[in-house]
Parts: structure tokens; sequence; C-alpha cells
């Protein structure tokens, strides 16, 4: 039996090379390939096209884990199927072969350099031979994939795939289950990846198997739940029939999402819901021999009951979800319980002419009891409110964190948003009045959640900023190891209790992107997470502040991802850094309008604090003019922007004489509206607001008016 322990021998062609790999046992995925625009560009296959951040390197089809291709006619009709296809090598241990992705990029660390320091720590091995023995890929960054034995579970642990496995940031990922690398032969914007050494596989090194294990969110093996005998087709409900009648259905994994879901609607066991699922799978082959998938094979019934066991916590989180329940299991007053039942059994009778027929809703409403229940849930607003004042704003960080308010800071990597919210953090839980800021000195208590930083970076950083034990015991600082994702009810739940237990007066999550899950792109996570987590703690008064990093490319401005991460935070501020010891927050969304619009930081040493300074439009204008195009304290995304009032060189012949016409009409300290300038001047009407604005900002004498230094 061929297996991937073997030789190989070098071929020419993605073809040949994916057929010798899938003979010697490895599995095949088929990815994205890469096409060439007119203009010479190489994008990715996929519909984003140049937005692609990774380009030829994705799966083409999903659930890409099991549906893998093996036999050596399929993988060839890849390329028949998918002209022009990358393709990608599945790991796990259910094949017995990891791979070790060790990255070398420019603006990262050197994977090949953290793996060396590993070595000396493990014994100092001369040349790392130890390392680099078995079947290697060279990727075109000048990285590397180091296939190994894949070692067996550890105490009836798996091993998993992990980024940056020996620490954060080290440049070395591990892939293993739930992983792939791209196999050689693909072809990529930055080049092609190819076969550096084919020597047989060999095990996984101990120092290194070590380190992986430390690493580890360890996972066990999903139980195989016991086959229960499932009710008969007249006893099961009408939408299961239907879903279990269709033998059509595709995707097959998200069907049987479907048929699970609706067994525990019906409220079926678990071993009943594994039956329906085993039973639809084997007529679903019958009836589709020819697709293949990961539903075949003597595996078939432990891998359904992985995804069976994996996903019925997520049912039951869901079932919760849309029950009736209080908090806390909380007693509901009877008095408000029987107005709701009076109020109910009122409106059945009170049946107005000539407006809408809420007959047709009652016969969709629940029990009395039940509807009663929902009513005092939901009790409106006291409009009696208007009459009273509103206390006035407090600050936790006076101008940036204001209590009860869903903020939003994002920055590029780098420009130190996690080290100003840690400093600003420990100042308000000490009690300190921060300089200039008009602080009140009033202790906090924050609850803060951290998959960014470690231990290291926290001792260094406070006590650079002068803290002691006896000031940070009201921070409840969490390094997150094991916490559900917050767009989840479940990951929800574990942070209001959180927030309960400590009474956090604000959270500080660092950074967004790790703690939610989803597509990145997709609307669906941060509005999730708004929902479960965010709005609940700001109804209560708590401040949630979520640290968040820019998007990549310069020219698309807001945080990674999706549009919808702005749209539920009350403020929004983009940071940036100007200088060594200056930076610079803009408030993109303002809500309530009680946070200027720009923040100038300025950054003091022994201690560490960072001090914040409104500023007003005209300052933060003034400031970025007296700066030249390019220089490095204007963020990159607004060095192409010229400050308001400074036209092109090439608009200045058409322009003067609209303001020499205004001029005459109205004289040179006029201020004509739109409309009357336009009267005026019977010319082009887009250049009469640029007009406008010179002739305003002439008459103010403003060190903008004029035009750019590189127009002369």
């Amino acid at each position: 039996m061929a297996s991937p322990f073997d030789d190989d021998e070098a071929s020419e062609t993605i073809t040949d090379v994916a057929l010798r790999l899938a003979s010697r046992g490895f599995k095949i995925i088929p990815l994205y390939g890469i096409k060439t625009l007119r203009d010479g560009r190489r994008v990715c296959q996929c519909p984003e096209g140049v937005k692609c951040s990774s380009a030829g390197k994705h799966p083409r089809e999903n659930d890409w884990v099991h549906n893998y291709y093996e036999s050596g006619a399929d993988v060839a009709d890849l390329w028949q199927k998918y002209p022009g296809c990358n393709y990608g090598i599945v790991c796990g241990s259910e094949f017995g072969y990891c791979a070790v992705d060790i990255d070398r990029h420019t603006a990262q660390a050197d994977g090949f350099q953290s793996m060396e320091t590993i070595l000396q720590m493990a014994g100092g091995i001369a040349g790392g031979a130890i390392w680099i023995a078995g079947r290697v890929h060279t990727t075109p960054r000048g990285g590397a994939h180091h296939f190994y034995r894949l070692p067996p579970p550890v105490d009836g642990k798996s091993f998993r795939s992990r980024s940056d496995i020996l620490w954060d940031g080290c440049g070395v990922d591990f892939k293993s289950d739930g992983g792939y690398v791209v196999g050689p032969g693909s072809v990529t914007p930055d080049g092609e990846y190819t076969e550096q050494h084919v020597n047989p596989l060999m095990e996984l090194p101990p120092w290194l198997r070590g380190w992986i294990a430390q690493r580890q969110n360890w996972v066990k093996p999903a139980p195989l739940p016991d086959w229960e005998p499932p009710p008969g087709p007249a006893e099961l409900p009408d939408d299961l029939l239907a879903l279990m009648s269709d033998l059509d259905a595709v995707p097959r994994y998200r069907h049987l999402f479907r048929i699970a879901a609706a067994a525990r609607r019906a409220d079926l066991s678990i071993g009943q819901a594994y039956a329906l699922c085993l039973e639809w799978v084997q007529a679903n082959q019958l009836a589709h021999p020819e697709v293949p998938g990961k539903w075949a094979g003597p595996s078939q019934p432990r891998l359904i009951a992985a995804d069976l066991s994996r996903n019925w916590s997520k049912l039951e989180a869901e079932r919760q979800r849309l029950e009736v329940h209080l908090p806390f299991d909380a007693p509901v007053d009877p008095h408000d319980l029987e107005i709701a039942r009076q109020g109910l059994q009122e409106a059945v009778v009170d049946v107005s002419e000539g407006g809408p027929d809420f007959s047709r809703l009652a016969r969709r409403l629940p029990d009395l009891e039940t509807a009663a229940r929902f009513v005092t849930k939901h009790e409106p607003v006291d409009w009696g409110g208007l009459e009273v004042d509103l206390p006035p704003a407090k600050w936790l960080v006076p101008h940036l964190i204001e209590q009860g308010r869903f903020i939003l800071l994002y920055a590029r990597e780098g420009a130190g948003k996690s080290l100003v919210l840690q400093q600003q953090m420990g100042a308000a839980v000490a009690g300190r009045i921060l300089e200039g800021t008009g602080g009140d000195g009033t202790p906090a208590t924050v609850l803060y959640l951290d998959r960014e930083n470690g231990w290291p970076d926290l001792h260094e950083r406070y006590n650079a900023a002068g803290f002691k034990p006896e000031d940070l015991h009201r921070l409840k600082y969490v390094l997150v190891d094991d916490m559900p994702m917050l767009n989840t009810r479940p990951g929800a739940q574990e942070l209001l209790t959180l927030a309960y237990r400590y009474r956090a007066d604000a959270i500080v999550i660092d950074t967004f992107s790790r703690f939610v899950d989803g597509e990145i792109n997709a609307p669906d996570a941060p509005n999730a997470f708004f929902r479960e987590a965010a709005k609940p703690l700001t109804d209560a008064g708590i401040a949630v502040v979520v640290l968040d990093h820019m998007a990549k490319d310069e020219r698309v401005t807001g945080p990674i991802g999706s549009k919808a991460k702005t749209t539920s935070p009350h403020v929004v501020w983009r940071m940036w850094r100007k200088s060594e010891t200056q930076l610079r927050l803009k408030c993109e969304k303002d809500r309530q309008k009680h946070v200027p619009p720009y923040l100038r930081c300025i950054q003091k040493s022994n201690p560490l604090n960072f001090l914040f300074e409104p500023m007003t439009k005209r300052e933060y204008r003034t400031e970025n003019s007296a700066a030249a195009a390019g220089d490095d304290d204007i963020p990159p995304e607004e060095r192409t922007k010229r400050p308001p009032g400074r036209p092109q060189k090439s608009d200045v012949d058409k322009i003067l004489p609209i303001v020499a016409r205004l001029d005459a009409v109205f004289g040179a300290d006029g201020e004509p509206a739109w409309s009357e300038a336009r009267n005026a001047v019977k010319g082009d009407s887009n250049l009469i607001k640029p007009a406008l604005e010179y002739r305003r900002l002439r008459q103010e004498r403003s060190p903008r008016v004029g035009f750019a230094e590189d127009d002369t």
C-alpha cells in the first residue's frame, strides 16, 4: 500500500506532482488558481479577484476538511473541473502526517530564526538538521513546509492546527487536524511552490512536539453517540420528514445539520438524531454514488457522530435562546403578570373598525401565561422621564471612554492601541487623576480580556507605568485561553457572568478578531456580538471597549473586515502614531456628540503615561496643512487628500476668475449663499463651492489660503 512516508521523485507539471503525492497517500483538495488581467496583474480566480487577500491559497469547495480527493482519477479530474486551479494538501491525525509551516515575511518575525532559537534552547544541535531532514516544500516568499509523521494522541487528545505554535508572532504554524498547506507546483502572485527535499518522513522531534503540546487547546475526540431507534415516518414532524425525503440536497454536511436541528426541535435524543443522519447519508449515497465526499467507507459512522456531537451543543444553545427565560431565573412580579393577562384578554374583545385585524395575530400567539411573560419582559419606556434632566456624563477615561457606551478603537498593527488602553485602564482602577484631563480620581473596576499579549508584556508595561500591585487590585486582567467566541450565546454568557461577578464598570476586549469567529467580511459576527454581549452590557451601564486592527490595504479606511463593525458602536475612534511621543485619534462616529472630533495624545515616560488633549477640526486641519504631503505624521489613508480650500493647479485658471466676479458683485467681504453665487456667475457650478471656500479662508487670513507647494 502506498504511504506518504515513502521516497518521492521530482516531476514537472502541477497535475503530475499532485498525482504522485496522492499515490503516496497525501490527501488533495482544489484551491482557487491565478488569472492574469489585461494590465498584467495576477489575481485570484475567486469572485473577490483583486481584493482577495489569499490569492491562489483558499479552497474552492465547501467542507474541504472531509471532502478531499485521494484516488488518481479523482485528482486528475480536478483540472478538468477547475481549469488552472491550484491544490492543497490536507493534514491530520486521520492520515498520519502533519506539516510545520515556517514563514519568512519582511514585516513579521522570521520563522527560521524562531526555530533556531528553540533548537538552541533544546540543546543547540548544530545546523538544525533534525528539523529539515524530512519532506520539505518551499514557498514563494522564502518559507517552507516541513512534513513529519504525526505523533499519536496524548491522553486521548489529538493534535490540532494552530498558528504561532512557538509563541505569538513567531512565524511558525502547525498544520494538523483542520489544516492544509498549498501543494508544490501551485502558483500565486508571489511565485511558485516547489519541492526542496523528498526524503522519507520522520517522527516529529520530541523537543518540537513538547512546544506544540504546550500551545494546544486540547479537544478530546467526539464520542460516538449510542444508536437509538428513531420514530417511524408517521411520528416525525412534517419539517423533519421533508428533510429526510430530500436526497438531492447539497452540500451534505449542511443538510445533516438541518436534520439534527429539526430533530432537536422535536425533542429527539442525540442517539435518535444520529440514527436519522446515518439513514439519510446511506440513502443519499445510493441515490448519488458518483458524488465524492467524507460520507463513505468504514469511517462513516465515526465521522457523522463526531460532527453531530460538535453541533449538538450549538443546537442546545440556540434552543435556549429561543425559549422564554429571565436572567438568573428572576421571579416575575405577580401584579405585573396579572396586568399583562388583563391587557391581553381585553385586546381579544377590543375590535376597532377600520384598523388592523388583530384576530389574525391572535391565532399565532402562545398560551396566555407565556404571552403575559412576554409583555412583562418588554416594558415600554416611561415618557414621564422627559421632564427629568439626564445625569452628567461619567468618564472612565476623560474625552475617550464614557460610562455605558460601546466604543470601538482601531489602528494599524504596532500603533500602540493595546499599550494606551492598558495604561489608561490602570490609571482608571488606581483612581489617578489624569493630568490635564479633568479626571475625578474615582476608582473604577475594569475587566480586561486579552488574547493578544502575554504576561511578559504586562510585566514590562505596568512596571514602566509605575504601578504597584496594590494599585491594580480592581483591574481584573484575564489572559484568555479557553473561552467560547463572544458572538455565540455560550461565550456571551461567560462574559456577562464575569462582568456580574466582578461588578465591572468597563470591559476591554483585545482584540476583536480573536474573540469572534465566522467570515471576516460578513456582518454576522459583529452583529451577533452586539446582540448577545455588547448591548446587554451597555444597557446595564457598563462601558464596552473593543480594540481592532485596521484594514491592511492602505486605500481602505476602517477596521479590518466587514463595515458592520462600525454600525453598532456608539463611538468609533481611529488612532495612528504621529511620532515616537505623539499619537492622534479621530472620532469617526459619535451618536450623542459627547466626545471631541480629534484627540492629541502625548506619550510620556518615567513613568509611562498618556496625556489626552481635545482638538477642534480647525486645529487638526491647521496641523495637517502645516505638514508636507507624505510626512509620517499624517495617517497613510489621508496623505493623498488635500486640506479643504487648497484647489488643484489645473483648476486655478478657472477658480480665480470666479473669485474676481464674486468680489465685484458681492464685495470682498460679502458672504453670498451658493444659489446667489450661481445666479451671479454664469459658469461651471462645480467650481462655485471651491471659489466660495477660497474667499472664506482669505477673509479669515488662514495659513491654508493659496496653493500647495508642489503646485508651482
